[in-house]
């Protein structure tokens, strides 16, 4: 039995090669195709880890060159930010999630989602540094963790759902 308005699929043929009705067309999470939440999670983690150390001896690695400057912290993390994002969109688009969606589409979502996390880890970063509490190292970490949360919810049920089948 079929949902009304989904399509009916040939086990054996292609999935790329169906023409699915527009009301089949609606975004569902990745659960819907068969990656369930915990293994997704596991993955973004492990990605993501990943991911995050490389990222971070970027950081470090841009703090020393660029010395004790007022805003180096936030040029660093910039620098550094935009270079996780891509291996990031590459990772999470294929292994993690397993998008067969348009680059298009998920490519302007998943820099709508990273713009927003990157003006998060910014401000929590530089506002950190200048209240004199702790290191833009331990910043850094305190805006990784706050931003992984809201990256994982977003990439899943937002710029990498699939298609409704």
């Amino acid at each position: 039995m079929h949902r009304r308005g989904a399509v009916a699929r040939d086990p054996g043929r292609d999935a790329s090669s169906t023409n699915p009705s527009p009301s089949a067309t609606t975004l569902t999470s990745p659960a819907a195709s068969g990656s369930t939440l915990r293994s997704a999670a596991a993955r973004f983690l492990v990605a993501g880890g990943t991911n995050a150390a490389g990222t971070f001896l970027i950081f470090r690695l841009l703090l020393r060159v660029a010395g004790d400057q007022r805003w180096a912290a936030s040029l660093a993390q910039a620098s550094a930010y935009a270079t996780g994002v891509a291996v990031s969109y590459v990772v999470n688009r294929r292994w993690t999630f397993g998008s067969t969606a348009p680059h298009g589409r998920t490519a302007v979502r998943f820099l709508v989602a990273h713009g927003g996390s990157l003006l998060l880890s910014l401000l929590t970063i530089q506002l950190g540094v200048w209240s004199g509490r702790l290191t833009a190292s331990v910043w850094w970490v305190i805006a990784t963790g706050a931003t992984t949360v809201t990256n994982f919810v977003l990439q899943r049920y937002w710029v990498f759902a699939h298609p409704e089948s």
